[in-house]
């Protein structure tokens, strides 16, 4: 049996185990967004649960990075600065999130020189999307890299990246989420599902070829 039906057949049984589940993983993607330098421009759609429409977008111009939720999507946001902003592991995501407010608009997530995830490690940003008029919780896992990238000729510009580590949503509607959580082990095969949730067609591709080099 190939590794193509191989890993079809885990997105079924996962897909057949979802309505038990509690919460849904992406499983580790580690995915960099950007990475080039001044006058680049990167998009990116994010699609939460896999139905074919973002639920977010990101944009990034000479290394600013921004967060765009579409379709009744939102992040959570510092209300001091009106910036999406890191939340601590095992903090509850949910409506009434202390010290946060839910924020909808285009705003930045890092610059050069400032924004709640500039150099962020691992930090998590909680999430609100909708299926089916329902509102869900989650949250992403971001990491950010600012570094020196050498010119020809000598010299050098300011190069960023923003890694998107891994996402994780929960199933049950308006019911808060912990950063961090991800399936009890009997849900392990919501990780093969995670495997497809592709964040580019530099993802795709690269899912592609090692596929075609079985």
């Amino acid at each position: 049996m190939n590794i193509r039906r191989l890993l079809w057949i885990a997105v079924i049984c996962a897909c057949g185990s979802l309505a038990n589940a509690e919460i849904v993983w992406s499983g580790q993607q580690d995915y960099w967004f950007g990475g080039g330098g001044q006058g680049d421009r990167y998009r990116l759609g994010i699609d939460v649960d896999l139905d074919s429409i973002a639920d977010f977008r990101l944009f990034a111009t000479d290394n600013n990075f921004y967060l765009i939720p579409t379709n009744g999507s939102a992040a959570l946001a510092d209300p001091d600065t009106g910036r999406y902003a890191p939340v601590a592991a095992g903090a509850s995501i949910e409506e009434s999130t202390t010290h946060y407010e839910w924020l909808p608009d285009h705003e930045l997530l890092a610059w050069m020189g400032g924004g709640g995830f500039l150099e962020a490690d691992r930090e998590f940003l909680g999430f609100s999307f909708e299926v089916s008029g329902a509102t869900h919780y989650g949250w992403f896992r971001l990491s950010h890299n600012d570094v020196p990238m050498s010119l020809p000729g000598g010299g050098y510009q300011r190069s960023a990246t923003l890694i998107i580590h891994d996402l994780a949503w929960e199933t049950e509607p308006n019911k808060g989420i912990i950063a961090g959580a991800v399936p009890e082990p009997s849900s392990v095969f919501l990780v093969f599902l995670g495997a497809f949730t592709l964040w580019g067609l530099k993802f795709r591709k690269e899912r592609r070829l090692a596929i075609e080099t079985e």
